[in-house]
């Protein structure tokens, strides 16, 4: 997952989201250019909540899926 306080939008990848088991709360077509000119095809709309393991601490945090959170090469 990827958490940006200044941008946004937030990410998931879509291998995390399945593999936590996470339903859909939307669907939503977009398409972002990374750094690298790649251009990343976002699909669903998670709706989570993060909370610690320490405290009573939570954050509600909408998450856009993507296939690929980052590559090398």
């Amino acid at each position: 997952m990827l958490l940006d306080s200044a941008s946004s939008r937030n990410f998931i990848s879509e291998r995390a989201a399945k593999k936590l088991n996470l339903t859909a709360a939307a669907s939503e077509v977009v398409e972002l250019s990374t750094l690298s000119g790649v251009a990343v095809g976002c699909r669903s709309r998670y709706d989570l909540i993060l909370s610690s393991t320490i405290n009573d601490f939570s954050l509600r945090v909408n998450a856009l899926s993507a296939a690929t959170m980052c590559s090398v090469g």
